[in-house]
């Protein structure tokens, strides 16, 4: 969309968001981050990242998106969409280093790549420190028979509870399905 187009609901929901009207931290610190995206929205001209933030932080607010706007906003979405399913069929049929990195950590806006990257890099963090921690204590052969034996019969467990649970779900909705649909 032209940015003539956005400047309108931008200034309503950058009046709206704006973190100087509040005056818990929480909700300031949150404003403060919505503000951001807003004024990324505004920059790139993506009125799909406007519309997420007003209805992230403000479900019930009204855009006043005229008809044009709204045919503009739904050719968009169209091309947006099929350019979606073109990335998303590369990734599937391309199984390579690039296509995997793409699929963990590509997400629609910044912070939310970052987040990906942080939980990433925590677990990775988390994964060293138990390597770490095996090493210093499986010293010997009969050590480490001991910690795979324990290890995999602890994946063994976890995975039984896994398919328990699965079949405990499912029966569950059998229980309180309608015969009659």
């Amino acid at each position: 969309m032209k940015s003539s187009e956005i400047k309108k609901p931008f200034k309503k929901l950058a009046n709206t968001l704006h973190p100087d009207k509040v005056s818990d931290d929480v909700k300031k610190s949150e404003y403060a981050s919505a503000m951001k995206g807003l004024i990324e929205a505004r920059k790139s001209g993506d009125f799909f990242d406007l519309l997420s933030i007003a209805q992230t932080y403000v479900p019930d607010y009204d855009l006043a998106i005229s008809k044009q706007q709204e045919k503009r906003l739904s050719e968009a979405l169209d091309r947006k969409l099929k350019n979606l399913q073109h990335q998303y069929i590369a990734t599937q049929q391309a199984p390579t280093l690039h296509a995997r990195i793409w699929a963990e950590f590509h997400d629609k806006n910044k912070h939310q790549q970052k987040r990906n990257f942080d939980m990433h890099e925590s677990w990775m963090e988390s994964m060293i420190q138990d390597a770490d921690n095996i090493i210093e204590h499986v010293t010997s052969v009969p050590k480490l028979k001991v910690f795979l034996r324990d290890h995999f019969e602890q994946l063994y467990m976890e995975s039984f509870d896994d398919l328990n649970r699965i079949f405990i779900d499912e029966f569950d909705a059998d229980e309180h399905r309608n015969p009659f649909d």
